[in-house]
Formats: C-alpha cells, sequence, structure tokens
C-alpha cells in the first residue's frame, strides 16, 4: 500500500486486483492457506474502501 502512503490513490484499485490475483494464487499452490489470502484481501479492501471515503469526503 506504498501508493497510499505516497499519494497515488489512483493507481490503488490496480494494484489491489493485482494484489489479489496473487494471493489466490498462492493460496491455490497451497503455500498460503486460503483463508490467510482472503482474510489479507479483505482488509486491503477495506483500507482502499477508507480512503476512497476520505478522499470523496474532502473533495465536497
Amino acid at each position: 500500500m506504498d501508493a497510499v502512503r505516497t499519494g497515488g490513490v489512483e493507481k490503488v484499485p490496480e494494484r489491489l486486483v493485482a494484489v489479489t490475483n496473487k494471493a489466490d494464487q498462492t493460496a491455490a499452490k497451497r503455500t498460503l492457506h486460503r483463508n490467510t489470502a482472503a482474510r489479507r484481501e479483505s482488509r486491503m479492501a477495506r483500507r482502499l474502501n477508507a480512503l476512497q471515503a476520505k478522499k470523496q469526503t474532502l473533495a465536497t
């Protein structure tokens, strides 16, 4: 989530998709448990949604 820290909010949704795909692939290979991958994806999505809500609030 470096893009969040540096302010590159526009690129975050694209990166979230890439990270989600990578986590799913890792879980499919059983390197990472599927629930762990899902939990991490969920946490990242929640951070993104909170960031977008904050950005929208500041814009109005």
